[in-house]
């Protein structure tokens, strides 16, 4: 898979200013898609340095730890550790720590990969020295040193030190350096020939060199870190075509399925790490927090966003991964200050914008598709008898028999013939929409199915734009409409159901105008049954979706609006909008 000509020139731009304007000595950058590296851009290096390509090493810092976090993961896997367990277990030199509460419980494996251990995130070993890496039994006489800045479990906080800890404990588990085990079981099974741990190991001729920023911000060559014992916080060497590689089969995890797993880790572990294990904040888009090792966030129009940076003498470094999409991203510098985080989030949003991200839908359970072809088999030709064996209890409750009949002889005057088409979309094994194929206009059918035996449906919904919603409805929405500017008691008693607030409605009504100005009803955008409609709220400062239910005519006072939602036009994304109160 590759990306369009235009998004390839724009991505090239995007890179060429952020290596000027950074003034940054080498930038390397990639997209992942399809498996596939489908673009990569490389600019800068008038230092004297070789040349920035795909194939060119830079030391990729932090992301190490997601490597340490994957041994970690096999070895669970495999029965050999237990992540909940207390570290000292393994690591007698542990009980040396000193904690700030006596009640506060023991370190778990699992709160070192999650940054709430309570480790600071430096230890008291200097691995930023060229000449003095530090040893293993440094870092162990070192923990008596060591007092935690948090409880165990209470909270975040970016730990270096609990990551090389993880070295220790592999090292532990293992009989052999982390380094080596990572090494036999997740390089070379992937193929990453170029991932290395020692600067030496790297040809001149594809090593980028390291620089710092002088007085006059100019770009000065500064010597490499000897991590020593710390090396699995990061210490790794990368190029963007093996990270490439990396992010490929990280992202392979999504979405589940029943096709052979494979040998390096389980796609459900990888995807375990790609979860939020220890929220640690969050805004109206969503939340944050950190897996086992990699940070994460939901964003409005781009979903699960999985990613860690890195930044070592001389380097920086990010890996952005967005699951929903099967797509990646890769930025490398050489120069600590170069701030590829920012370009690479760049990189997201041109995506997102020029259609470079489609969302990946999860595949259904067969059962669902046969659930929503019998109930097409009931749009068609009605059976009180197979719906009741359709429709599971709960979901009769409020949606009985009757009603239902009701409802489907409403849409069969508007659709005719209905046959089941193809999948639209799958939130999961029990949820998917389907085209309707219609005599008369085309539909959607959702469908929410309790899975097992037998597989019933807890709900349904037809909506269709291309049919007329009722009188009724539309006189509902033209009478919103004049209370949005005039305000009347009687009105509003008139048209809507006696639980609404006649003074919250005011508030409400009255802010949409203060802050839209004139507003009018324009054209119908969807309809999803008898008693229901969405219309186009035109307004003078920006265009609305209005969307209203009226009670259906065996409720008490039937034909009174039951729900009103008004929203912003463009609603795509799942993001803050406003509603009734």
């Amino acid at each position: 898979m590759t990306v369009s000509d235009a998004t390839a020139r724009a991505l090239l731009m995007r890179l060429a200013q952020a290596q000027r304007v950074g003034r940054v000595p080498s930038l390397v950058a990639g997209v992942v898609r399809g498996g596939e590296l489908c673009w990569t851009g490389a600019r800068g290096e008038a230092t004297g340095g070789p040349p920035p390509g795909p194939d060119l090493q830079y030391r990729i810092g932090s992301i190490t730890k997601t490597f340490t976090a994957t041994a970690m993961l096999q070895l669970r896997d495999a029965g050999v550790v237990d992540l909940d367990a207390p570290v000292a277990t393994v690591v007698p030199a542990f009980e040396r720590l000193r904690y700030p509460f006596a009640e506060a419980r023991a370190i778990r494996f699992a709160d070192l990969l999650t940054h709430s251990s309570g480790l600071p995130r430096l230890g008291r070993v200097t691995y930023w020295e060229p000449d003095a890496p530090p040893t293993a039994a440094e870092l162990r006489a070192s923990l008596e040193a060591i007092a935690l800045v948090r409880a165990p479990g209470s909270d975040y906080e970016y730990s270096n030190l609990g990551f090389a800890l993880l070295g220790l404990a592999i090292a532990e588990l293992t009989g052999v350096p982390a380094r080596e085990q990572i090494n036999r079981r997740i390089l070379t099974p992937l193929g990453m020939e170029a991932t290395v741990w020692d600067a030496d190991a790297v040809p001149a001729a594809h090593r980028a060199l390291a620089y710092e920023r002088g007085d006059q911000r100019e770009a000065l060559p500064r010597p490499l870190w000897a991590m020593g014992v710390n090396e699995s916080a990061g210490g790794l060497f990368s190029s963007v075509n093996d990270l490439a590689r990396y992010a490929a089969w990280q992202l392979d995890a999504w979405p589940p399925r029943n096709d052979p797993d494979d040998p390096v880790l389980s796609r459900a572990s990888r995807r375990e790490a790609q979860t939020i294990r220890f929220a640690y904040g969050g805004d109206e888009f969503g939340a944050r927090g950190v897996g086992w090792a990699w940070h994460m966030r939901t964003e409005c129009g781009i979903g699960r966003r999985v990613q860690h940076g890195g930044g070592t003498d001389g380097f920086a470094a990010e890996l952005v991964l967005l699951p929903d999409h099967g797509v990646a991203v890769i930025v490398l510098s050489n120069i600590d200050d170069a701030k590829p985080k920012d370009y690479g989030d760049g990189i997201v949003t041109m995506l997102a914008d020029t259609g470079g991200l489609s969302r990946r839908s999860p595949v259904p359970s067969p059962e669902v598709e046969a659930a929503a072809d019998r109930f097409t088999a009931l749009l068609r030709t009605w059976s009180s008898a197979d719906y009741e064996d359709l429709l599971a209890p709960v979901a009769r409750i409020d949606h009985g028999p009757e009603r239902a009949a009701t409802e489907l002889d409403w849409w069969r005057a508007r659709l005719g013939p209905c046959e089941r088409g193809p999948l639209l979309a799958a939130t999961g094994l029990a949820r998917a929409s389907y085209r309707l194929r219609c005599e008369t206009a085309a539909a959607t059918l959702e469908v929410n199915a309790q899975l097992g035996a037998p597989t019933r449906l807890f709900g349904y919904r037809i909506h269709s734009a291309a049919v007329a919603p009722d009188d009724a409805v539309l006189a509902a929405a033209h009478g919103v409409e004049a209370l949005i500017h005039d305000w009347n008691d009687d009105d509003f008693a008139r048209l809507f159901a006696p639980h609404w607030s006649a003074e919250g409605m005011h508030e409400f009504l009255a802010g949409i105008g203060e802050t839209r100005g004139a507003c009018h009803v324009g054209e119908v955008l969807d309809v999803d049954g008898p008693g229901r409609g969405e219309f186009e709220l035109l307004c003078d400062q920006a265009s609305m979706r209005l969307r209203i239910h009226l009670r259906p005519a065996d409720a008490d006072a039937p034909g009174t609006i039951a729900s009103l939602l008004i929203r912003p036009r463009q609603t795509k994304n799942r993001c803050p909008r406003d509603s009734a109160p």
